[in-house]
């Protein structure tokens, strides 16, 4: 550790470095916080920070798991982050951008402004951070909402020090601290304290994202997550997605399994949430009618057809097969046992799915990760509308109350004259994102599929 973080570390005795280290995730401790997320019909959710927030990506990707993976439930997702927001103007904005929808949830990331971009040379913003994001956790509990504490994202010194002669790079010429990463380690020991402390749930993204980040960069020295330093790209979206759902440990992990075996003349099944009818069939072919129960995690390969202030590359898909999402969350299984030998077809719904020999089909079938599956085809398409919604819907109306709150803060009777201008825009806004929710939650619902395995006649 060089010089600066030793004397960041001196400075600060709001915690102990056995804090930090656990926070940098350099210790095998855990809190004892870990809950199942089971979500019931009508619930809401509130994605509350800054301009992470804004980006929308992590809420997209989280909108589509949820839409796929509950498509039995009515489920509502707000998001309310603003660009250069602290954990302060999020209590200022509380009743507007969270209590008048009634969330169920409320999910608090805050940090990366919080910290001014400078040195932890004193208490005086850390202790103001904790008093606030207090706050946050007592207005959600004032609404009935459950609050879920999510550290910020890491800082990005190197890439933000490689850019300072690039023309194009928008913080070209910023005194951000250089080292201001272990600042934001400070602030995600106090996240995690809060969240021990108020014995609410406590994401750290921090420690994860660091971590993919050093390892990537010891096979390629300049890759980063955050190429302005600051933002996320979609990769590290997806990561974030991916992170905050492993910690909220979804009661619906795996998308269900369908066992079919033939014995003594006919076929018997077992499944674990599928649902099947018509089964027939005989030693050399077997058919039945299937519905899944939900469908598996999807997101586009474009990660945005609209122009974004971040001119980033549309690598989530990538970190989507990186980190083995169809592995850890979109389980799958198809298993036929007791046919004869041979090569057999498989399709669902006349979709070719591929020919396979008896022993593969015996030992499983992984249908998540065949992309011409039904299934996958219909995530896939709940993916791009939730695109839709963050292009088309969450985007322009996150400006349009960024630009009202910037106003309320200012002068009470600009805000009047905001409102009278603009009311009718943010009410048509939030009118079609309710409409195009209800929509996808429609597109979401498994649909009764026939399956077909026949054997391949020489």
């Amino acid at each position: 550790m060089n010089h600066v973080a030793s004397q960041i570390l001196m400075r600060s005795s709001c915690f102990s470095l056995i804090i930090l280290a656990a926070s940098l995730n350099l210790s095998n401790a855990s809190d004892s916080l870990i809950r199942s997320l089971d979500l019931n019909d009508g619930d809401s959710i509130v994605f509350l920070g800054d301009s992470i927030t804004y980006q929308t990506h992590y809420c997209e990707y989280l909108r589509s798991f949820f839409h796929t993976r509950y498509p039995d439930k009515r489920l509502s997702f707000i998001n309310a982050g603003i660009p250069g927001n602290r954990a302060g103007d999020a209590v200022q904005r509380f009743e507007q951008d969270v209590s008048r929808f009634n969330p169920t949830i409320v999910m608090i990331m805050f940090g990366m402004n919080d910290g001014g971009y400078q040195p932890l040379d004193n208490e005086v913003r850390l202790s103001e951070y904790k008093k606030t994001m207090l706050k946050l956790i007592n207005q959600s509990r004032e609404i009935n909402a459950s609050p879920v504490i999510i550290s910020p994202t890491p800082f990005d010194g190197k890439t933000n020090q490689s850019r300072q002669e690039d023309p194009s790079y928008r913080f070209r010429g910023k005194p951000f601290f250089p080292d201001y990463n272990l600042v934001m380690a400070h602030y995600t020991a106090c996240c995690r304290q809060i969240a021990q402390q108020e014995q609410v749930v406590f994401v750290d993204l921090h420690s994860p994202l660091n971590n993919f980040l050093n390892q990537k960069r010891l096979s390629f020295a300049d890759y980063t997550l955050m190429p302005d330093a600051i933002h996320p790209d979609p990769a590290g979206h997806l990561l974030m997605a991916f992170e905050i759902l492993k910690r909220l440990d979804p009661e619906r992990e795996n998308i269900g399994r369908l066992s079919l075996d033939y014995q003594n003349g006919q076929w018997n099944a077992s499944s674990s949430d599928v649902k099947f009818q018509a089964l027939t069939g005989s030693k050399s072919k077997v058919s039945a009618q299937v519905k899944f129960q939900s469908l598996p995690w999807n997101i586009p390969e474009k990660h945005t057809l609209s122009q974004l202030r971040w001119n980033n590359p549309s690598n989530a898909s990538m970190m989507f097969r990186e980190i083995d999402v169809n592995s850890e969350l979109n389980s799958t299984e198809l298993q036929i046992s007791g046919l004869e030998h041979g090569l057999y077809k498989v399709s669902l719904d006349e979709i070719h799915l591929g020919n396979f020999p008896r022993n593969a089909l015996a030992a499983g079938l992984s249908l998540q990760a065949i992309q011409e599956s039904p299934l996958t085809k219909q995530a896939q398409l709940v993916g791009s509308m939730n695109r839709r919604l963050s292009d088309e819907i969450a985007r322009p109306l996150r400006d349009l109350l960024a630009k009202r709150f910037n106003v309320q803060r200012q002068d009470a009777e600009r805000l009047i004259n905001f409102d009278k201008k603009n009311r009718d825009a943010i009410n048509r806004l939030e009118g079609k994102r309710d409409e195009l929710l209800s929509e996808i939650q429609e597109i979401a619902k498994p649909l009764w599929l026939t399956l077909v395995v026949e054997e391949i006649q020489e």
